[in-house]
């Protein structure tokens, strides 16, 4: 990160380094959106190689080529009435509210499994995965501190899961 002291024009600039060499690293913007009330907001294990999420209404370069599948949700949960717009590439990154994430991977075995996991360990079903959760924390949030709070609260509910091991959020705003 670079404080806004050291730029000409007094910005601040946060980076984030993906170092894999099969991510996904289109440039996608995902608009803002209003909901029902009821409405119910899909949960998907996304994978960072191409393509990292295949559907619609996230943008058009996601939208299905010939001979790609639709991806799946493993569950969904309450969707809020409005959702900020924002951009990503092989992670979410930033939203229209300026809210700015970055993850960092190192290994662990976090005690969640995945759902409909093979393992044989005995462990919690955990159904937000790591990338899902930054969106969903750039779709609901516009300061870093309702980040860091909806992401606890949604991980304490629903259980969190590792993307190549255990991301730990640095925000910006």
């Amino acid at each position: 990160a670079i404080d806004g002291d050291a730029s000409i024009d007094g910005a601040a600039f946060a980076v984030e380094n993906v170092d894999s060499g099969d991510s996904d690293f289109r440039l996608n913007y995902v608009p803002p959106a209003d909901y029902a009330n009821s409405a119910m907001r899909p949960l998907y294990i996304t994978d960072s190689s191409y393509p990292r999420w295949v559907g619609y209404g996230r943008g058009d370069i996601l939208q299905p080529k010939p001979g790609q599948s639709l991806s799946k949700p493993v569950a969904s949960i309450p969707q809020v009435q409005h959702t900020f717009g924002y951009y990503e590439s092989a992670t979410p990154l930033m939203n229209d509210q300026g809210l700015g994430l970055a993850e960092s991977s190192c290994s662990a075995n976090l005690q969640n499994n995945f759902p409909n996991s093979s393992e044989l360990r005995e462990a919690p079903t955990g159904l937000i995965h790591a990338m899902t959760m930054m969106q969903l924390a750039l779709e609901r949030c516009a300061t870093a501190r309702c980040a860091v709070d909806v992401m606890g609260d949604l991980g304490e509910r629903y259980g969190f899961l590792p993307c190549c091991g255990e991301p730990m959020g640095q925000f910006v705003d």
